[in-house]
């Protein structure tokens, strides 16, 4: 976007006389500058608005909605997941704490943030949808997973994806 045009109005977006709507709209707040914490306390002061425009967008989409939360514990601040078809989740996992696991230590604590996402999908009785999920192939990542760090390791990467089969 480029400075000082705005977006066009929600109703041209996207209207049936220009084609089928896609599956799904993913509304997504990335970024601005808050940490997760912030963030999701944020999203609770703004819950109204988030619910109004989802409002608006049924009014004009008929496709599925869903909001993607950054992690777990952000999912579990938003307050307006009963409005939307699919609680969304990036998943990015924090797998050590203290540089890389073992086999067994992966595997846990894949199981651990995947039963969390499970929960918050029976908490709000509402299909979960895994909008991203990954592991960068960099050899320092296994704190922060969203932020590659480290030299280049696709075997890091390997061992991610094969914990998660």
């Amino acid at each position: 976007m480029t400075r000082g045009r705005r977006r066009p109005p929600l109703h041209r977006r996207r209207t049936p006389e220009k084609g089928p709507p896609p599956a799904g709209l993913l509304i997504s707040k990335w970024g601005g500058g808050f940490g997760v914490l912030a963030q999701a306390r944020r999203l609770a002061a703004l819950e109204n608005g988030w619910k109004t425009l989802i409002a608006r967008l049924r009014a004009v989409y008929r496709g599925g909605l869903t909001y993607t939360a950054r992690f777990p514990a952000e999912a579990e601040e938003v307050g307006f997941f009963g409005e939307l078809d699919f609680v969304g989740l990036a998943l990015f996992p924090r797998l050590g704490s203290s540089g890389e696991p073992s086999d067994a230590e992966l595997k846990r604590l894949l199981r651990f943030e995947l039963e969390r996402a499970l929960a918050l999908a029976v908490r709000w009785n509402k299909p979960l949808l895994v909008t991203q999920l990954g592991f960068p192939a960099r050899a320092d990542s296994w704190r922060s997973p969203a932020v590659p760090r480290g030299a280049a390791d696709a075997a890091a990467q390997q061992r991610f994806l094969e914990a998660l089969a």
